[in-house]
């Protein structure tokens, strides 16, 4: 019910955090966290369990932030390596089942191809 008055970055920047601290597979309302007014608030109460979860996502994150930093590269670069890296594993994962690697991340087939073929 919330209109994203703000813009389609509001929304993306939203989709994202959820992307990142959300611990299943699937992305609901609640991981959007609409606050008051429907504005996206921070998780305060997310419990231990999250706050590992987060702790080790931001481990991650500042781990590829070195990455960047020692190869040079721009956010834009890092994030195309991150994808088809993270494409390439769920391929491994499903034995190269590209239709279930796409159900495993939940994206569509075609982004797949699209991802992949981008950053080659």
């Amino acid at each position: 019910g919330y209109d994203w008055p703000g813009n389609v970055r509001e929304l993306r920047h939203a989709v994202e955090r959820a992307a990142l601290l959300t611990e299943g597979e699937l992305i609901d309302a609640a991981d959007l966290n609409l606050g008051r007014g429907g504005c996206p608030t921070p998780r305060l109460d997310a419990g231990p369990a999250a706050a590992e979860g987060g702790a080790a996502r931001r481990e991650l994150a500042e781990g590829l932030w070195d990455l960047v930093a020692r190869e040079g590269l721009s956010l834009s670069e890092a994030m195309l390596f991150c994808e088809r890296t993270i494409i390439e594993s769920a391929l491994r994962a499903v034995n190269g089942n590209r239709t279930r690697a796409a159900q495993r991340l939940n994206i569509h087939l075609r982004t797949i191809f699209k991802k992949l073929h981008r950053s080659s």
